[in-house]
């Protein structure tokens, strides 16, 4: 599961990307002010750790006005529920749930796993013959298992999940791997070349694409 952490507080909030990923998820940890000036990929479930002040909402209204109505909005605060009974959040209210904050950090994967996973309860991921199941990271083409390691399989999925988009080093680094972890230069190359050749069978042609400069894209 991919679990996008929106908060102004980043160090505090990498305490939060290390618990999930020690329980299968994959994280992005970004600003509201980096939102209001990026492009943003796929998530299953936005989780907002900390308060935000009018002028960070203010930031975020733009992107949470173009979020998909299912997408389930985690909040920490349930203050909050005073700034989304006013418009233009109003709406939002439907898919927002409020976790009651004595929950200890190490229950909080718990939690959001169980929230997700009732509001999408869909596991799999279907793109032609490519079926990917997000509970069992396992892959298939057809009735053919793909063998992915775990990294390897979190790298597919963001790939398929962006499916025709470019997506940076960076972001590669930031959602598969802790930010935590040092991450060698040729570290991104070496699991992309990897993965390009478990997929080989899969088309004559090499479905991941370096884009010079900008980062790789998966072509279906």
């Amino acid at each position: 599961m991919h679990i996008l952490i929106i908060t102004p507080h980043l160090m505090q909030g990498s305490t939060l990307s290390f618990a999930l990923k020690r329980h299968n998820f994959t994280t992005l940890i970004l600003s509201p002010m980096s939102l209001a000036y990026s492009d943003y990929l796929e998530a299953d479930a936005i989780v907002f750790p900390h308060a935000l002040i009018s002028e960070q909402w203010a930031m975020l209204e733009n992107f949470l006005r173009n979020l998909s109505p299912t997408m389930p909005l985690i909040f920490y605060h349930r203050s909050e529920r005073r700034i989304l009974r006013n418009k233009p959040f109003e709406p939002l209210l439907k898919q927002s749930i409020f976790l009651d904050q004595s929950i200890p950090l190490s229950q909080a994967p718990f939690f959001i796993r169980e929230i997700v996973q009732k509001i999408s309860p869909q596991k799999d991921v279907k793109i032609g013959q490519l079926t990917l199941d997000r509970i069992t990271r396992k892959v298939f083409h057809g009735k053919q298992n793909i063998e992915l390691s775990r990294k390897e399989f979190y790298l597919f999925e963001l790939f398929l999940l962006n499916t025709g988009r470019i997506i940076s080093r960076d972001y590669i680094i930031d959602t598969v791997w802790d930010k935590r972890d040092y991450v060698a230069q040729n570290t991104i190359d070496v699991y992309i070349s990897r993965l390009r050749k478990k997929l080989t069978p899969l088309a004559p042609r090499p479905l991941i694409r370096t884009i010079p400069c900008l980062g790789y894209q998966l072509d279906l």
